[in-house]
């Protein structure tokens, strides 16, 4: 061990790598070890991992701790002072209960692997280990805490196995508790620790409730299997006493399995009666022992051991150890709350165990009711179905004891995108872009889910598609839960990683058309949801099955899943037809791209490359078949909550409300400032309230309108910008200010134009010029150029035209 603890100097300091894994109480004691040495203990909140600093400023000094090393400044050359660390160090690190817990928690990991490939025989062996490094790891801490022994102190070999013989021993000798100290400790446990009797010392009072709320489900089971009766039964005693007669009359040596089974029924007996009952919580994890001790034997030489036991007994004692491990080990009940008073700053405390919670030691997942393990399961036999049309496939085991097939199955034939199919249930995904998802469940509560090879283009989805798939499945049952039972149902489910099938369909070229067609229709069908959707919350009337009728325009949707693609978001087939055909088509268009990532900058200056290309087309060269090509980029969650109808802020409306504005602004300044570029204005802001850049516009539509009285105009564009000003202050910062330079540049031109006051509009201008932002800076100096140049009298209207011709640019994004 002290071999992990060699010194190495990092920037400045000694630092000691410890190389192996422990407990949290272990790295509390270790914090313990060093705190008093130094003035202040500070938790590093910002780091993603638990870490302390302790510092000592008069000396100075300093020592930071973290879950992979403890590092020393200033440099420590004294060979001597060295040692004294490693060895203050190794007393902590190398501690025996931390040895046995990680053992534990490794067999309970190795467990659930077996448990998902079916090998019932490993997965019991491997829980009763999971169980007895468990218990060995408390006697240490109850050695070292309790009786403050150190590891080289205790003089115990080990603890022995959860016999029957030895429980019906100590249970007929009272199940005695007697005082433990330093001095009789062996003599009461014994060299070979007896197992049963260190139960009773090693789980303290405050964790005897939780132990009985974990073990009751598991009871309920083997109840049931043992006996025949519900553990709630009254005539459950009657059963126990014929079973504790029977043995008690046998006139030859008794077998390992009677033993156990009269051993049980005490136990059993015993809780229902319910004397001393502050222990009661204890014989029933004498139950859970016996019954785990007698697996792991029969599991090694009995031919008919999966007859004696079932998946679904396997699946309920690996909930029950994991919760036991859970509570009774640090490697997850371990807080920074316990420890607070070494700890100057609580907030910060709070943040730590926050973490902890959230990084608790796990196996992969992709939501809390499911995780992955890498399990090489085969394709269960029971399931009749053509195995060649198998393309991927996934096992999953509930790890609980509330699975009732009974209510799933309910569930699953009153969901309207659940189709029975007798031999098993398929899943229709409300992403028309993924195939159907096929389903069989059990009696044990093992869910196998795959994808058919008949299905066209589904031998081109991946791993990932089958585990959203599965994901959205669940999240569908627990809809139905919510409306059927009104319960809130949460799962518990162990699955594999997604297994390809040992013959693929194989890639050829006709297998890739059959994809592009699969995926142009997929798309088509998406692009009409999409629209469908839309076209509910708008209140819009259909023209086709991708395009709305929007006031006296057409708004058409596309969908794109190409971002790496500069231009793949531009209608280009419809610009250039309608050029060459001199066709002039009232048609806008919301591009809507689909990206795993919206926040990457390639995808991000790409979309606005797309853009500038597209309004340059539009604008500039001619092609303005098409009114405005807006583009919204969002990530495949985001489209299916859209979708879905849980998004009520979705970018989709946004787009919609941009795209409104764009075409708005672009008509204003071109001249066109009348009730119908007013009534698309209004049309953006009602789509999207919060969106600021619409309101904007509608303050430069009254400033511009010369229909309009000059007191109106002026109130009521001013009345505009304040609102649109303060509404993105509210929302982002840093970006009013554009709005705010606008601002001030309409409010100038309208005091040049309208009220004929340069004075005033020079010192508006001014103030536009003073704010750090470039988006309208431009515009204002050349406004504040001409009013410069500006003589009076002048002729109103011919100023009008000149300076409308200046401002034909961006819109106010």
């Amino acid at each position: 061990m002290k071999k992990i603890l060699q010194p190495k100097p990092i920037n400045g300091t000694t630092r000691f790598y410890f190389e192996t894994k422990f407990g949290f109480k272990t790295f509390m004691n270790l914090l313990e070890e060093f705190k008093n040495e130094h003035v202040s203990v500070k938790l590093l909140s910002n780091s993603h991992i638990l870490s302390f600093k302790l510092i000592n400023k008069i000396e100075p000094s300093a020592i930071e701790l973290t879950p992979s090393y403890i590092s020393f400044f200033p440099k420590i050359e004294d060979k001597q002072q060295i040692e004294e660390l490693r060895e203050r160090i190794y007393k902590h690190v190398a501690k025996r209960s931390d040895v046995y817990r990680r053992t534990s928690k490794e067999n309970e990991e190795l467990s659930i692997t077996s448990l998902i490939t079916g090998d019932l025989r490993a997965c019991a062996s491997l829980l009763y280990y999971c169980l007895h490094k468990l218990v060995s790891s408390l006697m240490y801490d109850y050695f070292n805490e309790h009786l403050r022994l150190d590891d080289h102190e205790i003089e115990h070999k080990e603890v022995e196995h959860f016999t029957s013989g030895k429980y019906l021993k100590y249970f007929r000798n009272g199940l005695p508790i007697e005082p433990v100290n330093k001095q009789n400790y062996l003599t009461i446990l014994g060299h070979r620790v007896k197992p049963f009797k260190l139960l009773r010392y090693i789980i303290s009072d405050s964790q005897l409730f939780e132990v009985e709320k974990i073990l009751i489900p598991y009871i309920e089971v083997i109840c049931k299997k043992m006996f025949s009766i519900d553990f709630y039964d009254p005539a459950l005693m009657e059963k126990l006493d014929n079973k504790i007669n029977e043995y008690n009359r046998l006139t030859e040596k008794s077998s390992q399995e009677e033993e156990v089974d009269v051993g049980i029924a005490l136990a059993m007996k015993q809780y229902k009666v319910g004397i001393n009952n502050s222990l009661n919580a204890l014989l029933l994890l004498d139950i859970l022992a016996l019954r785990l001790y007698w697996l792991r034997q029969t599991a090694d030489y009995a031919y008919d051991f999966e007859v004696k036991t079932s998946s679904r007994e396997m699946s309920v004692l690996l909930a029950t150890v994991q919760k036991l491990i859970s509570i009774l080990s640090d490697f997850e009940q371990g807080t920074l709350k316990e420890n607070k008073e070494i700890i100057k700053e609580p907030n910060h405390a709070e943040q730590s165990q926050k973490y902890k919670q959230e990084h608790s030691i796990q196996q992969g997942g992709v939501s809390k009711d499911v995780k992955f393990f890498y399990a090489p399961a085969k394709f269960p036999d029971e399931i009749k179905v053509n195995r060649a049309e198998v393309f991927i496939y996934m096992t999953a085991i509930h790890v609980d004891s509330s699975f009732d097939k009974e209510d799933l199955l309910e569930i699953l034939n009153l969901h309207e995108g659940i189709r029975n199919e007798g031999k098993y249930f398929v899943f229709e995904s409300k992403n028309p872009l993924t195939s159907p998802l096929y389903l069989y469940i059990n009696d044990d509560g093992r869910w196998t889910l795959w994808f058919s090879n008949k299905d066209k283009g589904s031998h081109f989805l991946s791993n990932e598609d089958l585990i959203f798939g599965l994901k959205e499945l669940i999240d569908t049952i627990k809809e139905g839960y919510k409306e059927r039972f009104n319960e809130d149902v949460q799962f518990n489910i162990v699955s594999s990683l997604p297994i390809l099938n040992e013959n693929p369909k194989q890639v050829d070229a006709f297998s890739i058309l059959e994809l592009n067609h699969a995926i142009n229709n997929k798309i088509t069908i998406l692009e009409h949801e999409v629209t469908n959707c839309l076209r509910k919350i708008l209140k819009l009337e259909y023209v086709r099955k991708n395009t709305l009728g929007l006031l006296d325009m057409n708004l058409e949707i596309k969908i794109n899943f190409s971002g790496r693609n500069d231009v793949a978001t531009i209608p280009w087939f419809k610009l250039i037809e309608n050029k060459v055909n001199e066709k002039k088509q009232n048609t806008a268009y919301l591009s809507i791209l689909i990206e795993d990532s919206v926040k990457d900058p390639l995808i991000q200056d790409r979309v606005e490359y797309a853009e500038a290309i597209s309004s340059t087309f539009i604008n500039e060269f001619g092609y303005n078949s098409i009114i405005r090509n807006e583009i919204v980029l969002l990530t495949p969650q985001q489209l299916n909550e859209f979708l879905n109808e849980k998004d009520n802020d979705s970018q989709i409306i946004k787009g919609v409300s941009s795209l409104l504005n764009e075409i708005a602004y672009q008509e204003i300044h071109l001249g066109i400032v009348d009730q119908r570029i007013k009534s698309i204005i209004e049309l953006s802001i009602e789509i999207y309230p919060s969106y600021s850049y619409p309101i904007a516009t509608l303050g430069t539509w009254y400033f511009r309108n010369n229909e309009l009285t000059i007191e109106e105009s002026r109130q009521k564009g001013i009345e505009m910008y304040s609102k649109s000003i303060l509404l993105e202050k509210n929302q982002n910062e840093n970006s009013f200010l554009k709005i705010e330079q606008k601002y001030y540049l309409e409010l100038a031109l309208f005091q040049m134009e309208r009220e004929l006051n340069i004075d005033q509009a020079l010192k508006t201008i001014e103030q536009g010029l003073l704010i750090t932002e470039d988006a309208f800076r431009t515009d204002l100096l050349e406004l504040q150029h001409k009013c410069n140049e500006i003589q009076y009298p002048i002729d109103q209207a011919s100023s009008s035209n000149e300076f409308n011709a200046l401002f034909d640019g961006q819109g106010d994004e």
